[in-house]
């Protein structure tokens, strides 16, 4: 039986392939394979294996994942087609997209999606966040905003090999004109 266990890396959950295609549907099956993945746990170990899954509070977990994104919208559009769509004066976008000149992402996004981004970030009725990797082409493309720096270890693979970089974080407004009072 799937659930007693951690699944292959490479095989799907049973019934993986029969899974409904309304996103809503799908939620509880993305929660359960979340649930059961060898890799779900973001901290110092992220290869460290997760617990088994309580097959007694299941449902009390799903009612709990239901109830916190009953309001909530799952879209699968590009990045600039989801802010297009969702633009508003009260929203809040945080971009995070592949990082400039980095490899592994497996993803094609060529420096104009960059350029896209900050032409966009100028236009929009609402805020956005982006965090990005330091780049001086980057810092470029988003010279018009208010940027801060962050350091920031990356740790890719595991093992405790990490690398200090700095990470921009670019605001698409006057963040002491207009600040969001998010905190």
């Amino acid at each position: 039986m799937a659930l007693q266990g951690h699944p292959a890396p490479n095989r799907p959950i049973a019934g993986a392939a029969r899974q409904p295609r309304a996103p809503r549907a799908r939620v509880p099956h993305l929660i359960i394979r979340q649930w059961l993945s060898p890799c779900r746990n973001v901290g110092p170990d992220p290869v460290a294996p997760s617990p088994r899954i309580n097959l007694l509070r299941i449902e009390e977990n799903l009612s709990a994942a239901h109830l916190r994104l009953a309001s909530a919208y799952i879209e699968n559009l590009d990045w600039h087609k989801c802010i297009e769509r969702y633009d508003r004066p009260h929203t809040l976008f945080y971009l995070d997209p592949p990082y400039w000149e980095t490899e592994g992402y497996g993803v094609n996004f060529p420096f104009s999606e960059y350029e896209r981004m900050a032409t966009l970030m100028a236009r929009i009725k609402g805020k956005a966040i982006l965090s990005i990797n330091d780049h001086p082409d980057i810092r470029k493309a988003f010279a018009q905003f208010q940027m801060d720096t962050t350091g920031i270890a990356y740790t890719v693979g595991g093992g405790g090999k990490a690398v200090e970089r700095q990470e921009l974080i670019i605001y698409s407004w006057d963040k002491q004109a207009d600040p969001v009072g998010l905190f």
